[in-house]
């Protein structure tokens, strides 16, 4: 490992090591240390990891549901909290925030771990999870706030379902965008506030800005990026997907197509008839999709009708097309 990497690992998991090899050992398999003899490798960190990793996630259990009076009291029996326990520290959620973290790509291997391409597994991220842990515990002599800290920041990534920062930037390389700028600043209390600004190629005009808020820098540019790849390249994904003819025709067509292709769940339609005052009868249909707060709700004198506007009223919805997208989004989509 050089500096360079050293210096992201240790930035990402806020923790500066006085002992670069202790870091670095926290990578090494044991396949590489058969090969090479004179480095230890990572087993025993793992080790240490794993137990100091679940007595942080006790601990802030017990925060969470204990409390002390007369005798010690906990909201949650045995049972729960072990489940709770086991959830927190999951082999697929360290193996999440690994990927996320981008650290098994620094995995040091032994030629068979290299040829069966481990650094893909599972098991494997979740390992090195909890040696990064323990280097850390040994390298710091044990020091919880230390510790618990490295901790918090590394499952703080179990929150994100992928790496929104990586996503915005391989949108933008594809849709001839020039790639996005983030700015960072500390506020009272610790936290890290982020803006991320997405640029158009050709004249360098600002056309959407998202902000996030986190524990560090990275997961405050993490929670900005997030963001703005929901609330705008996936809103212009679908729009491409939608094309330029769009009403309320097409409208429950264009819908579904969307949840075919994965955009969000697929749309529900219930119905109600009712009377007015002359007593005729009409219809009204509300259009809910579970990723979205709001229904739609459209009134017609047919069930038909009803439902077709009630779908084109979403599908303005998801498109963001009532919103204020600046910049040549308007400029593309105005008004229908």
């Amino acid at each position: 490992m050089d500096q360079n990497v050293f210096s992201v690992i240790e930035q990402k998991i806020s923790y500066q090591f006085k002992n670069k090899n202790i870091l670095q050992q926290a990578f090494i398999r044991r396949s590489y240390s058969q090969e090479n003899p004179q480095w230890q490798n990572n087993e025993v960190l793992e080790l240490i990891g794993d137990s100091e990793l679940n007595a942080y996630v006790v601990r802030n259990l017990i925060k969470e549901f204990g409390s002390v009076s007369a005798q010690f009291f906990c909201k949650k029996n045995e049972g729960e909290l072990s489940e709770l326990k086991a959830r927190n520290v999951d082999k697929h959620a360290l193996s999440h925030c690994m990927d996320l973290l981008g650290f098994h790509k620094y995995l040091i291997m032994g030629n068979s771990d290299v040829k069966n391409n481990v650094s893909d597994s599972a098991s494997v991220k979740e390992d090195l999870f909890e040696a990064i842990v323990g280097a850390v515990a040994i390298d710091s002599g044990f020091n919880r706030s230390a510790i618990d800290k490295v901790c918090e920041q590394m499952l703080c990534y179990a929150n994100f379902e992928d790496d929104y920062i990586q996503l915005v930037s391989e949108w933008c390389s594809n849709n001839n965008y020039k790639q996005p700028s983030y700015y960072v600043n500390k506020r009272i209390g610790g936290v890290f506030y982020s803006k991320v600004t997405l640029w158009t190629s050709s004249f360098y005009q600002r056309i959407y800005e998202s902000e996030g808020e986190g524990k560090t820098e990275e997961l405050a540019k993490m929670a900005a990026a997030e963001n703005l790849y929901y609330d705008y390249c996936e809103v212009m994904n679908m729009r491409s997907v939608v094309g330029d003819s769009m009403n309320e025709d097409t409208a429950v067509s264009q819908l579904h197509e969307l949840f075919q292709k994965g955009f969000f769940e697929e749309p529900e339609y219930n119905f109600v008839e009712k009377h007015d005052s002359g007593g005729r009868p009409f219809w009204t249909c509300d259009c809910c999709i579970s990723n979205y707060d709001d229904a739609k709700t459209a009134y017609a004198n047919s069930k038909k009708d009803a439902k077709k506007q009630a779908a084109y009223l979403m599908l303005r919805d998801v498109l963001n097309l009532d919103s204020d997208m600046d910049g040549e989004v308007d400029d593309e989509w105005g008004d229908d």
